[in-house]
């Protein structure tokens, strides 16, 4: 009995693990500056790889991410003016990411950001 449990957390732990990986590289594909990003593991496993199938989504998740680390970084060194700048500025991001509205690539064969696609998305 022992033996099974062991295996099942052993199992759960690997899956757990594999699931974060997967997430991350697919981040690091939507922009490698997430190595050497410092973030609580169960943060990039919570992005529930389910809900992220298309292109849209990872864009989503990356820029939800963005939002999240800019809002977890001292600011104490900013003065009250360049605080509420900032403040409004992630308002924004978040309202963006939220919407799920991006510009399309069909410029290039390879995963590469645009900012403005044909038809005027930004």
């Amino acid at each position: 009995m022992r033996k099974i449990i062991l295996l099942l957390i052993i199992n759960i732990s690997t899956i757990s693990g594999n699931a974060e990986n997967r997430n991350l590289e697919e981040l690091i594909k939507v922009n490698a500056e997430w190595k050497t990003q410092r973030f609580s593991s169960d943060i990039i496993y919570n992005l529930n790889s389910k809900n992220l199938t298309s292109s849209n989504n990872w864009i989503a998740a990356h820029l939800m991410l963005v939002e999240y680390t800019l809002k977890s970084r001292d600011v104490s060194q900013l003065t009250a003016k360049q605080r509420i700048n900032r403040t409004q500025l992630l308002e924004k991001l978040n309202a963006y990411w939220k919407a799920g509205i991006f510009p399309i690539n069909d410029y290039l064969t390879n995963k590469n950001p645009v900012f403005i696609d044909r038809i005027g998305t930004h």
